[in-house]
Formats: C-alpha cells, sequence, structure tokens
C-alpha cells in the first residue's frame, strides 16, 4: 500500500448474504440515515449517519462521490459472490479509491466495500 490513510469504521461485520429466492424486507429510504454532498466526520459515524471516516494521520481527505444516497444495494462478496442486501448511506473517494458505507438490511450491520463491489439498486423499493 501507498502512503495511504486509516479507515475509521463505526462496524465492518460481514453480513450473511441471501439466496435468489429468500424474501428481504427492504426499508423505507426516509427512515434510513446517511450522509452525502460532503465528506463523513467521526460524528456522522457515532450518530449511524456514516459506516467510516477517510483521513491520513488527523487530516481528512475523503471527498464526496456525486451519487444518489441513500439508495438499495446488494454488496457482492470479491470471493464468494454472496450478495448482501444493504442501503447504501455513504460514498467517498480517497488517494484515487471509491469507498462505499452500507447498513445491512438483514442484520442492521454495518459494510465497507469499494463501489465497484456494489450492485447498485437505485431509490425505488425493490421488490
Amino acid at each position: 500500500m501507498s502512503k495511504f490513510f486509516g479507515l475509521y469504521f463505526l462496524m465492518v461485520v460481514g453480513t450473511g448474504g441471501v439466496m435468489a429466492s429468500e424474501s428481504v424486507l427492504w426499508p423505507q429510504l426516509e427512515t434510513v440515515k446517511f450522509v452525502t454532498g460532503r465528506s463523513a466526520v467521526e460524528e456522522d459515524v457515532s450518530e449511524g449517519r456514516a459506516v467510516f471516516v477517510l483521513k491520513s494521520g488527523e487530516k481528512p481527505i475523503g471527498h464526496s462521490i456525486e451519487m444518489v444516497i441513500p439508495q438499495y444495494a446488494f454488496h457482492v462478496d470479491a470471493e464468494t459472490k454472496e450478495k448482501t442486501p444493504c442501503v447504501l448511506i455513504q460514498a467517498e473517494e480517497a488517494d484515487g479509491r471509491k469507498y462505499g458505507g452500507c447498513r445491512s438490511v438483514l442484520d442492521g450491520s454495518y459494510l465497507v466495500g469499494f463501489i465497484s463491489e456494489f450492485d447498485l439498486l437505485g431509490t425505488k423499493l425493490p421488490k
């Protein structure tokens, strides 16, 4: 790794994926806390609006990615291809890398991944 940075996470827990035949109880987006249009700060993490803060030492280095937040998504595990239904609540970039933070629909845990690991579903309630 380069002179990169530390990611400060609220909680990053691998959640079990969902089989195609399983039913997912998606939340209404109006009920979801999120951060968009700016970089997350520690208060956002502690309040559940964000999953991480991008820093190099103590200096914030993250920049918000212009995209629709919050939105429904599946996080796809790079190795197992297991899909975890979630709501994307944060999207930032730093040092040429794009990250997303989401909250699992299955158990409420938080997850961080590269934006490319998410199948973005938009803002309409998935069926």
